[in-house]
């Protein structure tokens, strides 16, 4: 599974708040498995 630095996940969370008004900062978890989902569906690596 991917794993999300500090800053990117950071980053995320402002751009999904500032953006939907979504809190997603104790989801960190959450993120990263749909992340590592949809990039396995892409055949991305990283």
């Amino acid at each position: 599974m991917i794993q999300l630095t500090d800053s990117e996940f950071r980053r995320l969370v402002a751009f999904v708040r500032g953006n939907f008004g979504i809190d997603l900062s104790k989801k960190r978890l959450l993120i990263e498995a749909r992340m590592y989902a949809v990039l396995a569906r892409k055949k991305v690596s990283s």
